[in-house]
């Protein structure tokens, strides 16, 4: 199911940037903004079905707040952090990292913003990076937040009657990009 709504994303996301190259944009976007409405429908069924998965959990509100400006339960909010704080007490760094965004999401959802769990999660991505020899758990991370600055923005038909997060988000890619060997590969690399 997690696979299923990552793979609608990809191609929400690939339906957005065909929008830009040429006349008759309206159908792409809308047509892009169809494919992450039903990216939002099998994340949360992925979560529906596990509620300890995290990442699963992470990405169901993320499309709920992106698509609708709020949290349309919020109860999945407390949901999401303890299948975060239960990977967390497992070991798993990947959960922990799920933490940046988490906070970026926070002001939205009008939930408390944890800046220790935040920089407690960029640095999770950095030991795992370390831990496997590879750049991918910050990149990916970075990757995800540079579609708050880029693709999901009130500008593109967001985060209806809300501000958007593109700011707070910027400030969260110049705080990562440093760490990263590749801040630019993100951008190249599927999540």
């Amino acid at each position: 199911r997690g696979l299923v709504a990552s793979a609608y994303k990809r191609v929400a996301e690939v339906l957005f940037r065909r929008a830009a190259l040429d006349s008759g944009s309206e159908e792409w976007r809308e047509r892009s903004h169809l494919a992450l409405e039903t990216s939002a429908d099998w994340y949360r069924l992925a979560f529906n079905k596990n509620l300890a998965s995290a990442w699963a959990g992470v990405q169901d509100l993320a499309r709920d707040v992106v698509l609708h400006g709020r949290l349309t339960e919020p109860w999945r909010w407390d949901a999401v952090l303890q299948a975060i704080e239960a990977r967390e007490q497992d070991g798993d760094l990947w959960a922990t990292g799920l933490l940046p965004e988490m906070g970026l999401l926070a002001t939205i959802a009008r939930m408390p913003r944890d800046h220790d769990a935040a920089r407690r999660g960029v640095e999770a991505l950095v030991k795992l990076g370390h831990e496997r020899g590879d750049e991918f758990p910050l990149a990916s991370t970075i990757r995800q937040l540079r579609r708050y600055t880029k693709w999901w923005t009130a500008e593109n038909g967001f985060f209806p009657g809300e501000t958007d997060l593109a700011a707070e988000a910027a400030e969260l890619i110049e705080t990562m990009s440093p760490l990263s060997a590749h801040p630019e590969q993100p951008e190249n690399m599927p999540r």
